[in-house]
Order: C-alpha cells, then structure tokens, then sequence
C-alpha cells in the first residue's frame, strides 16, 4: 500500500527533515507506519545516511531531486 504525502514545493528548493521523511514514508510505506510516530522518532535521523532493513536509502535533499527520483 502506498499512501500519498505530498511535498509541496514548486522550484529548486532544499527539503526539510520533516519532508525528506514524509518522501520516506510515501516511497517505503509498510503497514503499521505511523506518519506522527516517525516524524518525532526520526526527526534527528541523519537522513544522509540512512539505513532500513540494511540497505542505504537515498532520501532526497531538494524538490527537484525528489521529482527525478519518483519518476
């Protein structure tokens, strides 16, 4: 199931903590994931470097980045 967590930015824009991890969960949306419950358990995660279930995930730094990645 994927749910849909919209970023919200039109240009070129570096991403927030809080949105990088809304990108998180709209691309790796396992049941039983909370949205409210990760943005506060994450919300120091070095998302740069961020490992689940052992593999590194490139979580985006900009909108556009983010854009390029979900094509």
């Amino acid at each position: 199931m994927k749910i849909d967590v919209s970023i919200g930015k039109i240009n070129d824009e570096l991403l927030s903590q809080e949105e990088r991890i809304k990108w998180f969960v709209s691309n790796y949306y396992e049941t039983g994931m909370e949205l409210d419950i990760l943005l506060v358990s994450m919300k120091n995660a070095d998302l740069d470097n961020f490992v689940w279930y052992g593999e590194k995930i490139d979580i985006p730094k900009s909108s556009l980045e983010a854009v390029r990645m979900n094509e």
